[in-house]
């Protein structure tokens, strides 16, 4: 029987809010934790909130 692979997506936010931030260090720290449980990373979310004031 095939063992089967465990297969997770990283989904990042970065607010404006954030002054500058990167996600960088979050993104190393769940790639470590995919790494620790034996997954592989099929996908890579990024996305950026702005406020919009009317």
């Amino acid at each position: 029987m095939k063992e089967m692979e465990t297969t997770s997506a990283i989904y990042l936010c970065k607010s404006t809010e954030d002054d500058g931030k990167s996600v960088a260090p979050e993104e190393r720290q769940l790639r470590t934790k995919a790494d620790q449980l034996g997954g592989k990373i099929i996908s890579n979310y990024h996305q950026e909130h702005t406020r919009n004031y009317s």
